[in-house]
């Protein structure tokens, strides 16, 4: 069973109706209580949002519709859609660009309510294809050289397993022997960073791309481990703040040593190039009234980053809150070699209420 949304009670009390995602999709299920099986009641590319049961008992209201999401790209041509064959996976796994900045990566899932593959689109020819065919996935990573693809499946025992292969398919993929791996990404020195949970604690760690030398990269808990600079030398990571009232701290961790610094004053997703020249900051939420924006701050000599504000940077920050930053009229990019150059996810939803009879 998936993560349940919403939920609602018949008048007589024996029914549970819930909306819960399975496979990227959401529909109505029912459960008898107090011990019946979870039921599907409704199937297909449609999905459910939201349930409400009549006073009768005899129906649902809910909220139905479906969810098209496309590749955009902006560069010196404009904006512009690239193929995609089916649904971007946008929840599962950050998209990136390859290394030339000429093929994009991303999960796709080719049907409704197919499982996510791997797939890459040439941002010139705009010819799509996928890398693993028949591989299903839950996360990946492209390697800086864009030879390597580390990624997670879904297990047989409900939890994850860690794979390692080339994108060039010349050798058959490798099992890391790291089970319950969340959100692999490279790291330096061929090592493999990864968030796993002990207890109700999140921790990173690494792991050598042979499957030897696991090991803890930082002593205490994370919240969410989100990325890696291109040269290995920064993790960005959510840690708790201390007091539970307050969100986590979105900090880029130096791996060799020295002082993290917080990147944003709330949370906030930030993104590398991966030309490691350029952090992009989202610093607005996208609206009914616009798509948000982001500011790319330059990375100085080996990936430095620059004096970022002492509590971060703070929502709605101009360019000038980091000396030499650039605005980008986008809040949520998949970073490409400078600010005029970058991709995004676009998602459209249409829905309308209706009423389900029940069986």
């Amino acid at each position: 069973m998936g993560a349940c949304t919403s939920a609602g009670w018949s008048p007589d009390g024996r029914w549970m109706y819930f909306t819960a995602a399975m496979q990227g999709q959401s529909h109505i299920w029912r459960q008898r209580f107090p011990q019946g099986q979870p039921e599907e009641l409704t199937f297909g590319p449609a999905e459910e949002a939201g349930v409400a049961v009549e006073p009768n008992g005899r129906a649902l209201i809910t909220s139905v519709g479906v969810h098209e999401s496309s590749l955009w790209i902006h560069d010196g041509q404009g904006d512009r859609q690239l193929s995609s064959e089916g649904e971007v996976a946008a929840d599962l796994s950050p998209q990136v660009f390859g290394p030339d900045d000429r093929a994009l990566y991303y999960l796709l899932r080719p049907e409704e309510g197919s499982a996510a593959e791997l797939w890459r689109t040439q941002v010139d020819s705009d010819g799509s294809d996928a890398v693993f065919p028949g591989i299903s996935m839950t996360s990946f990573d492209l390697s800086a050289d864009g030879k390597e693809v580390v990624y997670t499946t879904a297990g047989k025992n409900g939890t994850t397993e860690l794979w390692l292969a080339p994108t060039n398919l010349s050798a058959p993929a490798r099992k890391l022997g790291v089970s319950g791996a969340k959100s692999p990404r490279f790291g330096s020195h061929g090592r493999i960073l990864f968030e796993r949970a002990e207890g109700d604690m999140n921790y990173l760690e690494a792991i050598d791309a042979d499957g030897s030398r696991s090991s803890r990269v930082l002593p205490y808990p994370i919240e969410d481990f989100q990325s890696v600079s291109p040269n290995g030398r920064w993790v960005v990571a959510a840690v708790p703040a201390a007091s539970k009232k307050d969100l986590p701290s979105i900090l880029a961790i130096p791996l060799d040593g020295g002082t993290a610094q917080r990147i944003c004053a709330g949370y906030c997703f930030p993104r590398w190039s991966m030309n490691g020249k350029f952090l992009f900051v989202p610093v607005e939420d996208p609206s009914r009234s616009g798509p948000g924006r982001s500011l790319a701050i330059p990375l100085g000599p080996a990936q430095s980053l620059a004096d970022l504000p002492a509590g971060g940077i703070a929502p709605l920050a101009k360019p000038n809150a980091v000396p030499g930053s650039e605005s980008v009229g986008r809040a949520f990019v998949i970073p490409g070699k400078d600010a005029e150059h970058y991709a995004w996810v676009n998602t459209s939803v249409h829905r309308n209420l209706y009423r389900i009879s029940l069986p």
